[in-house]
């Protein structure tokens, strides 16, 4: 049972690994149209959710000029939302809206765009913060795994020249041990 752990716990790591480069790959090709549409369109996804003694919060993400932008608040009776009360279910509720850019009254909250685009906010009165990142700088961000996954798949496919060690490539010219001096591999002449 021991010996078929490591080889478990060797094929979950890289299952997840794929998944998550799957993942991140499909964000980035989205990413591209959402990019381009954020200078003629606002949109705006937010999830609410009120909880027990009338308080919930909310988590928002929006694209506007290039930018995407998180947000997170606490809400209470106190914040003024869209809606009534009871316009919220106590599981949560998902929001989408857009308006044209040259329309929108988008004020963000950043005081301001920061090196390279990247910029923080909070927002006292409902105990909230957020940030905002270029679409450029998520992209790369996301695309580490996909490319790191891809040269993986690339270098596991290559077929070792002869007279080269299989595991780790050293030049085994002129070796009559049987044996790889870099890894300890076995060598089959």
């Amino acid at each position: 049972m021991s010996s078929r752990l490591p080889k478990m716990k060797s094929r979950f790591r890289r299952l997840l690994f794929n998944i998550l480069g799957s993942l991140s790959l499909v964000l980035v090709v989205a990413l591209g149209p959402l990019w381009r549409r954020s200078y003629r369109t606002v949109d705006h996804l937010a999830y609410s959710r009120w909880g027990t003694f009338d308080s919930g919060y909310s988590i928002s993400l929006s694209s506007y000029n290039g930018q995407l932008i998180f947000g997170f608040a606490r809400l209470s009776g106190i914040v003024a939302h869209r809606g009534s009360r009871s316009s919220f279910t106590p599981h949560g509720q998902f929001q989408h809206s857009q308006v044209p850019a040259a329309q929108a009254k988008w004020q963000p909250f950043a005081r301001s765009a920061g090196r390279y685009g990247f910029s923080y906010f909070i927002l006292p009165r409902s105990r909230g913060w957020g940030g905002s990142a270029p679409c450029w700088a998520v992209a790369a961000f996301l695309a580490v795994l996909p490319v790191t996954a891809s040269m993986q798949f690339i270098r596991s496919r290559r077929r070792p020249e002869a007279g080269f060690c299989i595991p780790c490539g050293y030049n085994l010219t002129g070796n009559t041990s049987g044996i790889c001096p870099e890894c300890g591999a076995k060598i089959s002449t």
